[in-house]
């Protein structure tokens, strides 16, 4: 819960931890998802969804993540049984397709800010440097140093 200066700080190697643990979250999703069916995908796909329209409050998002997954589930069967009216299409293309797209927009959009905080590597001596610099930034550290400041 400290961050990934503070873990980098103790000794973690955070980009590869990082990795690691993206593995096995997509395994971890893969398997939820080969075993409940592709269904389960709007379980993932729709809180997502909510947040991105609704904020992050819970209080919010909870109740509107069980009626848009509801009505994203009735939408798709509706689509999947009356677009090719005498043949239905497999509900799980139908949820796919509308779940697909966006996980990689919040992918794209993910990377983006990653790139972003990624700019400086990320080692001991870097995070020390950045907190100091925030703090002098901010007024919070005296300025006794060459310029001889006082306090």
């Amino acid at each position: 819960a400290l961050g990934e200066g503070e873990a980098a700080y103790m000794g973690l190697d955070v980009k590869r931890y990082k990795k690691r643990m993206l593995w096995l979250v997509t395994f971890c999703v893969a398997l939820a998802t080969a075993l409940c069916g592709i269904i389960g995908f709007v379980g993932l796909v729709v809180p997502h969804i909510c947040r991105t329209l609704f904020g992050v409050n819970h209080r919010i998002l909870l109740p509107a993540s069980a009626l848009v997954g509801a009505l994203l589930l009735s939408a798709a069967d509706t689509l999947s049984r009356s677009v090719f009216s005498p043949m239905e299409i497999p509900i799980g293309i139908v949820t796919s397709a509308i779940g697909a797209p966006f996980f990689l927009y919040l992918l794209w959009q993910q990377k983006g800010d990653s790139a972003v905080d990624n700019s400086i590597t990320q080692t001991p001596e870097n995070t020390v440097l950045q907190v100091i610099a925030v703090q002098v930034k901010r007024g919070e550290r005296g300025g006794r140093g060459a310029h001889g400041g006082g306090g």
